[in-house]
């Protein structure tokens, strides 16, 4: 083999392992750049999705839970909790900022949330039966008020004690209020005639106690037009 054809073929190799090696090269380059693209769209959806899960305040919670309270700061309260003067995270000033449903959840099932709505049912049930108590009593003392004027007036008029359980049922069919509870309460012993009794042996008493008064006084004004009653039993004011 002569020299020249030795040349041209050391020449060929050499060119052919320039071309391989050029192309291991790119090869490389872009595999780099494949990687660091995939790297990029993989960390973007990461990125959004920890965006996603930063927590807000839910208006409908307010809804699901009568206690709560979005507070200016944008905080969560508890309006029963902080009537009762409880220590905890929702009666802070600035509220709870752990916006979470299981938040929400672990404050309902709290000692301190569970003694703070007993405390306030406990409240409105006093309230309501006060409220009715006055009620009752107000109504019983209006009933006991015309079965009080019934007997004055069967004794004022000399009439038969018999008499002031029928006019009691005549005062209810004309549509006196006030003696109709005496019908839905347990008052029946108001109607009946030793009642009537027992108030005109207290108008006696008292019609006594005023005549003693009088018998101390050194005289007594009256005229013609002057009611000898309100003379002599001037305590009872029916």
């Amino acid at each position: 083999m002569s020299p020249a054809t030795v040349d041209i073929i050391e020449q060929e190799e050499s060119s052919d392992v320039l071309t391989r090696t050029e192309d291991v090269v790119q090869t490389d380059d872009n595999e780099i750049a494949g990687t660091s693209s995939t790297r990029h769209v993989e960390e973007e959806p990461e990125a959004e999705k920890k965006r996603k899960k930063t927590p807000k305040f839910q208006d409908k919670w307010l809804s699901t839970y009568n206690w709560l309270r979005k507070e200016p700061k944008g905080g969560m309260s508890c309006v029963l909790c902080r009537e009762c003067k409880k220590d905890n995270p929702f009666t802070a000033e600035s509220g709870c900022k752990n916006y979470r449903t299981s938040t929400l959840t672990r404050h309902v099932e709290s000692t301190d949330h569970a003694q703070a709505l007993r405390e306030s049912v406990m409240q409105k049930e006093f309230q309501s039966a006060a409220v009715n108590a006055v009620s009752k009593m107000a109504e019983e003392k209006d009933a006991i008020i015309c079965a009080m004027r019934t007997a004055y007036y069967v004794a004022y008029e000399s009439l038969p004690i018999a008499k002031y359980s029928s006019l009691i049922e005549l005062h209810k069919l004309n549509g006196c209020e006030a003696l109709q509870s005496l019908r839905s309460r347990d008052n029946a012993h108001y109607e009946s005639c030793s009642t009537g009794e027992e108030f005109i042996d207290t108008f006696a008493d008292l019609i006594t106690a005023d005549l003693h008064k009088l018998q101390s006084s050194e005289f007594i004004m009256i005229n013609e037009s002057t009611d000898i009653l309100k003379v002599v039993c001037p305590s009872i004011r029916l």
